[in-house]
């Protein structure tokens, strides 16, 4: 009798342990889904402005390089622009992770965005010139 109640018990306590391990699990999945696209999206942010402003690249072709090595995200809107001095821009995106339990407690859709610029003469471009036109 003893030995059944044992047995018993143990499948009660698996019920309640699985759904919290596998929530804990699927949380951090999406977490680093979610950190991965930010910081690619970032990093492939910085580049294009990078090659933008060296006249490496046009500003048509830009949506590829910044959709690069993104797992789940996808881009929204893509604005980049050349100003005197400098190529601005911004890009927007969605990251849609549509896990069944899981949007109860997080939201299915978050936004993520990048915004920067790009100075066409760094500052130790401009101390290298100084220092050759002293001399």
């Amino acid at each position: 009798m003893e030995w059944r109640w044992r047995k018993a018990s143990f499948t009660l306590e698996a019920a309640f342990v699985v759904p919290v391990l596998l929530g804990i699990a699927f949380m951090l999945m999406y977490v680093m889904f979610l950190l991965h696209d930010r910081a690619v999206l970032q990093g492939n942010f910085l580049y294009v402005l990078c090659r933008v402003a060296e006249d490496k690249e046009e500003k048509t072709n830009c949506e590829k390089l910044l959709s690069k090595s993104l797992w789940s995200a996808k881009l929204d809107r893509i604005k980049i622009e050349r100003k005197t001095d400098k190529v601005c821009g911004e890009v927007h995106g969605k990251l849609v992770l549509k896990i069944p339990v899981m949007s109860f407690f997080i939201k299915e859709i978050q936004h993520i965005s990048c915004s920067g610029e790009y100075y066409y003469i760094q500052p130790e471009q401009t101390i290298l010139i100084k220092e050759a036109v002293k001399k």
